[in-house]
């Protein structure tokens, strides 16, 4: 069998016919979609069991960990395919992915994860989101091979995604199954993709097709792109996955500079969001633990600016 979809899901009934028919009109004829249900309520799995009986189409229930991760893992454990692809539930893959990935994988052997452009909408509108980000990126990046169509990275960019850090959507992301059962990180619930793709960037090649694979379509439920109106937001979960980067072996003197400097950014920029919720104390207290990883100019400069009468008297 040439492919296996992973597609996890909670509640996304109304959302996850367009998924599955977005894989089964690939060109490839060996496909099999593995939908892994994280508890849905919603009749999500009674509905795909009567849509897609006479389909190649799995339902797993999710036995690790729940979240997305956890469903993901789940999904690799029962794969039989060569080369395993991610696919969320409410997005959807563009007319020849699955063909253009095999192509790669065909053309270099060293290939072993591969990604791509991801066609944003909202409202089924087209909308330009990370497209900047994304061309800067894939410029930087050093390469062995590039032309119009596709681009194989050089080993170097493990600390390319240590330094610029995740820039490309995992509904693009197809990789060999020796790769996928390397299993993503179900202990987090955010960044557990780029914690997942800087540890295989460690000792396996990536390549990027240069083409639109995947639309993608943003809404409030994104777990991405959730806004939260906290001052932490997502940082507790990045930071836990920085210190298991850190906890790699074998990193060289540099790469964990490079980790550092992230988590010096990651604590820097929580701080400056606890000041502007008038939250001083703890303003104060994250620019000291951005400090034991670096940025100590900027932040000694941060602390210049706080209320010192507030923060002696211990005032929020």
């Amino acid at each position: 069998m040439q492919f296996s979809i992973v597609i996890p899901t909670y509640n996304r009934r109304h959302t996850i016919g367009a998924a599955i028919e977005s894989v089964l009109v690939q060109g490839p004829s060996e496909i099999e979609v593995i939908v892994v249900d994280d508890g849905s309520s919603d009749g999500t799995m009674e509905w795909i069991t009567q849509a897609y009986a006479r389909q190649p189409v799995r339902i797993l229930r999710n036995v690790r960990l729940k979240g997305p991760a956890g469903g993901r893992n789940t999904g690799i454990q029962a794969a039989k395919g060569e080369l395993v692809a991610f696919l969320d539930s409410d997005d959807a893959f563009l007319p020849g992915h699955l063909a253009e990935a095999w192509a790669a994988f065909q053309r270099f052997p060293e290939l072993e994860v591969l990604f791509g452009r991801a066609r944003y909408e909202r409202d089924g509108l087209p909308e330009e989101y990370m497209g900047a980000n994304f061309d800067r990126k894939l410029e930087i990046a050093q390469k062995t091979y590039s032309d119009e169509s596709l681009s194989v990275f050089s080993p170097d960019f493990f600390a390319h995604l240590l330094e610029y850090g995740c820039w490309f959507n995992l509904s693009t992301v197809v990789m060999r199954a020796g790769a996928a059962r390397e299993r993503m990180e179900e202990s987090l619930r955010i960044a557990e993709d780029y914690e997942f793709w800087v540890r295989l960037a460690r000792h396996r090649r990536f390549g990027c097709l240069h083409g639109h694979q995947i639309r993608y379509t943003l809404h409030e439920g994104n777990i991405s792109f959730e806004a939260s109106e906290t001052a932490e937001g997502n940082a507790p979960q990045l930071f836990r996955a920085y210190q298991m980067m850190l906890g790699y072996p074998g990193l060289t003197r540099a790469q964990r500079r490079l980790i550092e400097d992230r988590i010096a950014t990651l604590f820097f920029e929580w701080a400056y969001r606890s000041k502007t919720h008038g939250l001083w104390l703890e303003s104060a207290s994250l620019h000291a633990r951005s400090m034991r990883y670096g940025r100590i100019g900027a932040n000694l400069v941060a602390l210049a600016k706080l209320p010192l009468s507030l923060l002696a008297s211990g005032i929020r």
